[in-house]
C-alpha cells in the first residue's frame, strides 16, 4: 500500500508540473507566435490567405502595443468571442481605429484565460505609461491619464468623453483575474508622434498568473526529485 501511494504521488506530481509548464508555455509561445502571424497578415496583403474560419470573418482595424506590460495584439472591429478571445475587440459604436478625434473607442478583451495572455497585465499600467494603435495608415501614440476599477452595473458612466479634437483610447477588461465582479478602464489621450520616433520592443512581464503557475511547478518537481532521492537512500538502507 505504501508503495503504490507513493507512486501514485510522483505520477500526481509530474501530472501538475506538466499542466503548469505547458499553460505558461503555451501562453508564452504558442497563442502569441499565432498572434503575430494574423498581425504578420494584416500588414502583408500577400499573406491573405488563412483556413482559420473565426479569422475570415473577423474584420481587423489594427495591433495595440503596450511594450512596458508585454501587451500586443490585434485590434478586431466588434466584440465577438472570437476577436476577443484572438486579440481585442472594439465596443460597437465608440468608434474605430480610424476616427482623427472627438472620439473615446473603447477597445475590450479577456484578461487571460487558460492559454493566452491577452490583458491579463493590464492592470500594471499606470498614469503616465505610453502605448501605440499601429494601422496601415501609421502609427498612432497614447499616454495614459486616468484608471479606475467600476462596478459593471454603472460602468458606462465611467467611460470619459473626449475634449473637442482629442483622440482618447479606453483599454477595458475584467478584474480580478478569474473573479471578474469588476471593470478595468485605462484611458489613452493621443499625443504627437514623431515618424522617426521607434516603438520601443515589447518588455517580457510575467502575469501574478504565471508566478503562480510556475511556484506550483517548480514546488511539484522540487517535492518529485526529494521523493525519488529519499526512496533511492530507504532501498540502499534496507540491502
Amino acid at each position: 500500500m505504501k508503495k503504490f501511494i507513493s507512486i501514485f504521488s510522483k505520477i500526481l506530481l509530474l501530472l501538475v508540473f506538466l499542466f503548469t509548464s505547458y499553460t505558461v508555455i503555451s501562453q508564452r509561445f504558442i497563442e502569441s507566435a499565432k498572434r503575430e502571424e494574423i498581425i504578420e497578415r494584416y500588414f502583408d496583403l500577400e499573406r491573405k490567405n488563412t483556413n482559420d474560419i473565426s479569422e475570415l470573418l473577423l474584420n481587423m482595424e489594427g495591433v495595440l502595443l503596450i511594450p512596458s506590460v508585454d501587451i500586443k495584439v490585434p485590434v478586431f472591429t466588434g466584440t465577438s468571442e472570437a476577436a476577443i478571445s484572438t486579440g481585442a475587440g472594439i465596443i460597437e459604436e465608440s468608434g474605430s481605429l480610424e476616427d482623427k478625434e472627438n472620439v473615446n473607442v473603447i477597445v475590450t478583451s479577456h484578461n487571460g484565460s487558460n492559454n493566452s495572455t491577452l490583458f491579463i497585465n493590464l492592470d500594471k499600467l499606470h498614469n503616465g505609461d505610453i502605448f501605440y494603435i499601429k494601422t496601415k495608415e501609421g502609427v498612432e501614440k497614447y499616454e495614459v491619464f486616468d484608471t479606475k476599477t467600476v462596478s459593471p452595473i454603472n460602468e458606462l458612466e465611467h467611460f470619459i468623453e473626449p475634449q473637442k479634437g482629442e483622440k482618447y483610447i479606453t483599454l477595458r477588461t475584467c478584474t480580478p483575474v478569474y473573479i471578474n465582479s469588476h471593470r478595468l478602464l485605462v484611458t489613452g489621450k493621443q499625443l504627437p508622434y514623431d515618424m522617426n520616433e521607434a516603438i520601443p520592443d515589447q518588455k517580457l512581464v510575467f502575469s501574478s498568473f504565471e508566478y503562480i503557475m510556475m511556484a506550483i511547478g517548480g514546488v511539484s518537481l522540487v517535492t518529485f526529485i526529494l521523493m525519488v532521492i529519499l526512496d533511492k537512500k530507504e532501498k540502499k538502507s534496507e540491502e
